[in-house]
């Protein structure tokens, strides 16, 4: 989902996020790995190049700030309307009935 390289983009002014709080924000992105566990076996843990900690309190900011470029891509096509939430999209297209 989201990697460190993406969190650079937190610096953007539209987020506001510099200082401390985009470095706190960095190293929890920075060196995440997942590992599986079935019973008493635990596989080797695997570094994830991507990532988003599940049930974290960042999560949802996190993912809307990697899915908010979408923005862009919508705003293209001039009579779609778009809102976006923490975990989802809708689009609306208003449809001529006469």
């Amino acid at each position: 989902m989201l990697n460190v390289r993406q969190a650079r983009s937190l610096k953007n002014p539209t987020y506001g996020v510099c200082g401390t709080t985009y470095k706190w924000i960095e190293s929890y992105l920075d060196g995440q790995s997942q590992f599986v566990r079935v019973g008493d076996c635990t596989s080797a843990p695997v570094l994830c190049e991507f990532s988003i900690p599940h049930g974290s309190v960042l999560g949802p900011l996190l993912f809307t700030i990697y899915t908010s470029p979408i923005s862009n891509v919508i705003a293209q096509f001039k009579h779609v309307n778009h809102t976006q939430y923490p975990d989802d999209t809708q689009l609306y297209i208003a449809l001529n009935t006469a």
